[in-house]
């Protein structure tokens, strides 16, 4: 049996790798360093962790190479949400510790997460009901000022016969909704919903096994404010005017899971404006009548693969306190009904580091107008490539496709705008949708551009006779898109 000295290095060497890094409590590091004064072996094994993992190659003829350190290149050393939250008891003569293990979750090696576990802000819960045929186990919430985050298990599996519809509401009966959720191995569960309001003292958790009358209720005591306290919001109300379009910075919110900057734009309620582009993704505006009322709005969201892409197309943030660029993650947009105007989201990545200043950068925008063009039907089978090289544009403004190319569900269409400009970024861009006998239409999305040619992706299912039609064309507007934000002290 090993003795109480050998169990506490057990512990410390595995807390070695935060310990360097300083990623650990300010307790929790005092008590490493203590027991470091005291014990030459967990010393020795600072030290290896220390060293490189490669002592004899030359990385000299390869630009940018680093040596890292040998934990750098573990996983399980670098994530802080596998390790633990300790609890430290000195005892006389002697130190306890109590230490509860976050290796076993998945979720929480997200690296959005860190500083929540550094900081020790989740609301610990770890109660467990039965629901039908599975214990659900609500583990622990995070309440963020973008989301609100809850951590659950089921024990077994979920099967995909079976669904559990989960209601979050507060004491008042507000109810919050699902944003989005992720499952791990169908036992390891996470559900972002919308912030809960800063005066919410309880949260009321139901879960519910689909088509059963079988349900669950957690109530668990909350309080937002140390979250509130160590994150930030704050109103711009920055201006900018792009022809005829006016953009309002509305709101930034550095959170502890991403970080939001969030523009209204507006512009005349008009037929033939189809909406507003932001980069490359598809225009965005509501449905008009012919009196100029809205007549129906919608919303949207897209994920960008990639977390820095070029601002020209997306938008970029830059944290200019400590010169790191944050990723872009999604673009989420909500046609407002009574304005007719577009409200865009950008979501990215939290900033992890305090800061005082940033930059965000729209992406260049486009005003898009309806064109009456010439529809193109195209046969093709899943694996055929079909060379076109036909107008569907109309007038002086002719967009000719030159190839579509079928890869299973995914339609590629290969476009050139003859008349455009030749410039490393477009001046115009085409709205290209698929349209079905019945009306509807499936919007494209142009996945790449050089100079006047661009490649459209498009999802026409298992159809095989597609209609191609131009549904409008984008100009790009002039302005200023930087924007330069001084953050809150509070942060």
């Amino acid at each position: 049996m090993k003795s109480e000295h050998d169990v506490q290095c057990d512990i410390i060497q595995e807390l070695l790798p935060l310990y360097a890094d300083e990623e650990l409590s300010k307790p929790v590091q005092e008590m490493v360093r203590q027991h470091l004064e005291e014990c030459t072996s967990c010393r020795l094994e600072l030290e290896e962790y220390k060293e490189p993992l490669f002592k004899n190659i030359d990385l000299k003829d390869y630009p940018g190479a680093k040596m890292k350190p040998f934990m750098y290149l573990l996983p399980s050393f670098k994530s802080v949400a596998w390790l633990c939250i300790l609890v430290i008891i000195v005892g006389t003569g002697s130190l306890t510790i109590a230490a509860y293990n976050l290796g076993k979750s998945v979720s929480l090696q997200n690296p959005i997460y860190s500083r929540a576990i550094k900081e020790d802000l989740f609301v610990q819960v770890h109660k467990t009901k039965k629901l039908g045929p599975y214990e659900i186990t609500l583990s622990r919430i995070l309440l963020d000022n973008t989301q609100t985050v809850l951590f659950y298990n089921t024990n077994p599996a979920i099967s995909e016969d079976d669904g559990i519809i989960i209601t979050v509401r507060d004491s008042g009966e507000r109810v919050y909704e699902s944003l989005s959720g992720f499952s791990y191995g169908s036992k390891e569960h996470v559900l972002n919903l919308q912030p809960v309001d800063s005066n919410t003292k309880e949260l009321i958790i139901e879960f519910q096994l689909e088509g059963t009358p079988a349900a669950e209720t957690f109530s668990v005591p909350v309080d937002p404010i140390p979250v509130l306290a160590s994150t930030s919001k704050w109103w711009p109300g920055i201006t900018r005017e792009f022809g005829l379009v006016r953009a309002d910075l509305e709101s930034v919110v550095l959170g502890l899971t991403k970080s939001e900057v969030n523009i209204r734009t507006l512009w005349p309620l008009n037929q033939q404006i189809r909406g507003i582009g932001f980069g490359l993704m598809p225009p965005q505006g509501p449905v008009i009548g012919e009196d100029g009322r809205v007549l129906s709005a919608s919303g949207s969201f897209f994920r960008v693969a990639g977390a820095l892409p070029d601002n020209r197309y997306y938008a970029s943030l830059l944290d200019t306190t400590n010169r790191r660029q944050i990723g872009l993650n999604t673009i989420g947009f909500q046609t407002d009904s009574v304005s007719g105007g577009v409200n865009v989201t950008f979501e990215f990545d939290p900033i992890q580091e305090p800061a005082s200043y940033m930059v965000f950068t729209l992406p260049n925008l486009y005003l898009y107008e309806t064109i009456d063009g010439a529809d193109l039907e195209v046969t093709i089978e899943d694996g055929q490539e079909r060379l076109i090289n036909q107008n569907i544009g109309n007038g002086s403004r002719e967009v000719i496709i030159e190839k579509v190319v079928k890869e299973g569900q995914r339609l590629l269409i290969e476009y050139t705008l003859p008349w455009a400009e030749e410039t490393s970024y477009p001046e115009y861009l085409p709205e290209i949708v698929l349209r079905s006998p019945e009306g509807f239409e499936r919007q494209g999305r142009i996945i790449s551009t050089m100079n006047n040619h661009g490649v459209i992706e498009v999802y026409p299912g298992d159809e095989s006779t597609l209609t191609l039609g131009l549904k409008s064309l984008g100009t790009m507007l002039q302005g200023e898109r930087e924007y330069e934000l001084q953050i809150p002290t509070s942060y």
